[in-house]
């Protein structure tokens, strides 16, 4: 059971979000964000919605792992670490609307570092499903919170330390990027107005605003209100898309049945050419694999 002091500063810290955007939301601005739009963060913004997901294990197990990661990251590149605190927000000077919670404050002090002086050190877990999008650069909606955070600390550079699949290790340092942190800026504070004037943004066709508007609205009034004039559009769009999926799913079926026509009594097709194989297994689960 977790301490009553530290709950009630867990409780604080998340009232204070509420005053502001952070920096793990900076990419739902952008709707860079793959788990949250920018239509669900106004909902919570304005108080429509709670926050989903700050409780989840996954959540959890990153808080866990951060310590020993950080450790990790202060071994291979000798530099020195300072934890602000789990619960401390830090507040932009310039942009009073942009806050973040920085996992680590980095003091690179050898001569021979290329980052010498202060930056800010970005902690992830990351399954080993995303090894992928950590081979080359972070993720953009990391990318973004990071650069959110620089804005916030006024810092010039910082750097990423990631585990994935709980084994492998990668650590890169990233520089503030002026043109895309001017963008930033302008597109938070776009964002605000609209919360502050209770104006919701453009709903998009994402899964978080599906999510969104399921809670919003659990249960129909048995009511009929009129639409406005761009209905007619959606409707004429909502009915192309649907003969669209129609004509794909009847080539998809008339595809798979020659298919298992061509191959039979037998367990596998090979394409000519080695260009791959369908299998056509003859169980009580029908199915056929590429």
């Amino acid at each position: 059971m977790k301490p009553l002091e530290q709950i009630e500063e867990r409780k604080d810290w998340l009232e204070r979000r509420k005053t502001g955007i952070g920096g793990s939301e900076a990419a739902s601005v952008l709707g860079l964000s793959p788990y949250k739009s920018a239509f669900t963060l106004w909902s919570e913004k304005v108080g429509l919605l709670e926050p989903k997901g700050l409780d989840s294990e996954w959540i959890e197990w990153g808080q866990i792992l951060e310590e020993p990661i950080a450790k990790k990251y202060a071994l291979v590149t000798q530099r020195i670490l300072l934890d602000p605190g789990r619960f401390t927000l830090r507040e932009s000077t310039e942009h009073p609307i942009m806050i973040c919670t920085p996992d680590r404050q980095i003091v690179a002090t050898e001569i021979s570092d290329p980052k010498p002086g202060i930056g800010i050190l970005s902690i992830k877990n990351a399954g080993i499903q995303f090894s992928k999008e950590w081979e080359e650069e972070a993720p953009v909606h990391y990318q973004t919170q990071l650069q959110h955070e620089l804005i916030v600390l006024g810092v010039d550079w910082g750097s990423f330390a990631v585990l994935i699949g709980g084994n492998k290790f990668r650590w890169m340092d990233v520089d503030r990027n002026e043109r895309f942190c001017s963008f930033l800026i302008e597109q938070e504070q776009a964002f605000w107005d609209l919360v502050q004037r209770g104006t919701p943004p453009a709903v998009d066709g994402s899964k978080s605003t599906k999510e969104a508007l399921a809670r919003l609205y659990p249960k129909d009034a048995g009511t009929t209100r009129v639409l406005p004039t761009e209905s007619i559009e959606w409707a004429e769009k909502l009915a192309a898309a649907k003969d669209q999926i129609r004509e794909a799913e009847a080539v998809e079926q008339e595809i798979e049945n020659l298919i298992k026509a061509a191959i039979g009594d037998a367990t596998f097709g090979e394409i000519p050419g080695g260009a791959g194989k369908f299998s056509w297994k003859h169980t009580k689960r029908k199915s056929y694999t590429v």
